[in-house]
This record gives structure tokens, C-alpha cells and sequence, in this order.
């Protein structure tokens, strides 16, 4: 499990990337806001996500769905690393869920920080856009033990690396402050 004081010093690594704002062409149109649904952690299962952009380079997001054993949930920071046109790499952290255990009487939901890599692409002249990530999940000590104590011949094999992929709509466009 991350410590404390790891995820502190990830937040104050990302710090400076908050404020990317400022390298990008003076007039140039940015979503504020979108609204998607898709698969995958970032989506809470099969769900639904917000994402609310402050700057060109930086969103917050909400996701919530359906993980195959109940509602589900994550927040969390995507950073835009290069915004072009039409197409930019993320990185992604957020917190929530990030595995299921369906064994018997073992069924639970665990929760957890979860990192990745993405890539929007946006579509059309509203300029939505297609998310696609890869997601490193960090599984806590209950989850490992529970897997643990289910019977070797049964085990479920546990993916290190998850894919989310979603369509997400543009809420409204906003231009950059001249």
C-alpha cells in the first residue's frame, strides 16, 4: 500500500504541471466541462464520468457505475502532458475502487489509488473526445490477503494493468484569456 508520505510528494510533484496554462496560444478554444460514459476504473466499472477542466493542461474528474457487484465510485487529476488540436497524452491519478473479489461468501469491493496513462482524442466540431488508459491499480494488504486465502486451484488471476476506454461530451468551450 502507498504511505502517506509517498502520495504527498506525487501531489507536490504534479504541482507544477497545475499551472501549464500559460505555454498555450492566446485565443486557442478549451472544454471547461464534459460528460461521458465508458469501462473501465476511471468510469467506476461500466458508468459514468465528469470532468471538470480549470485549465487546458489539468482536469478533475468523478466517475461512478456498476462493477459487477454494486455501485462503485473514483475521483481523481488528469494532467495533459503536450494539448494539441486535436489529440493529447495524460497522465491520471485518482482514489477509489480498484478491485472485486466475488469468491463463495468472499465478496467485496476494495478501494485504493490507482495511476495511469491515457490518451484523449477528440471527435467532431464540438470537440468531444474518445479516452482510452492504462491503469496501474495499487492493491491494498486486505486484497492480497483475500486472494490469498481462496484455494490455489481457484485463484482468479489478478491483471497488474487494467484499460479503461470511454466517449466523453463536450459541456461548453471556453477561450483562453488574451
Amino acid at each position: 500500500m502507498i504511505s502517506r508520505l509517498k502520495l504527498r510528494l506525487l501531489i507536490i510533484t504534479l504541482l507544477p504541471f497545475l499551472g501549464l496554462a500559460q505555454n498555450t496560444k492566446k485565443g486557442t478554444p478549451y472544454q471547461d466541462i464534459y460528460f461521458g460514459i465508458g469501462a473501465g476504473l476511471d468510469y467506476g466499472g461500466f458508468g459514468a464520468k465528469m470532468e471538470l477542466l480549470p485549465s487546458k493542461q489539468t482536469g478533475f474528474f468523478l466517475g461512478g457505475g456498476y462493477n459487477l457487484l454494486g455501485l462503485s465510485y473514483n475521483a481523481g487529476l488528469s494532467i495533459k502532458l503536450i494539448p494539441k488540436n486535436n489529440q493529447t497524452p495524460t497522465l491520471i491519478a485518482m482514489y477509489g475502487y480498484n478491485a472485486v473479489v466475488d469468491y463463495y461468501n468472499l465478496i467485496r469491493t476494495y478501494f485504493g489509488p490507482t495511476f495511469g496513462i491515457g490518451y484523449d482524442y477528440e471527435v467532431g466540431k464540438k470537440h468531444h473526445k474518445i479516452s482510452a488508459a492504462l491503469l496501474f491499480p495499487v492493491r491494498n494488504k486486505s486484497f492480497k490477503d483475500d486472494i490469498n486465502s481462496i484455494p490455489e486451484a481457484n485463484q482468479p488471476k489478478v491483471n497488474k494493468i487494467l484499460f479503461s476506454i470511454g466517449f466523453n461530451l463536450a459541456g461548453s468551450t471556453k477561450k483562453q484569456k488574451k
